[in-house]
């Protein structure tokens, strides 16, 4: 699922940083290209909005969001967890 998700993410994260997509690798740190405190909320938002998905208070820690690799790590967890009901 990971590897199906992440063309969206990468296209939600290049629109949030006003970025190119393409140029987004797995282990880049985001807040190298823009990522700050502001741009993670809308950041989620968008990926809550698109996945139609919902992170928990205890989720949001920037730490989850500042790489597209964890970013698809927790998105993943979620579509997963969602699946489970």
């Amino acid at each position: 699922m990971k590897n199906e998700i992440i063309p969206t993410i990468s296209k939600i994260i290049g629109s949030v940083l006003s970025i190119q997509p393409e140029s987004i690798t797995s282990c880049m740190n985001l807040s190298l290209v823009g990522l700050d405190s502001m741009k993670t909320i809308i950041l989620i938002v968008a990926l809550e909005t698109k996945f139609e998905i919902s992170f928990d208070d205890h989720e949001l820690l920037y730490e989850h969001f500042n790489t597209l690799s964890k970013i698809t790590k927790v998105v993943s967890t979620k579509l997963l967890d969602s699946e489970k009901f």
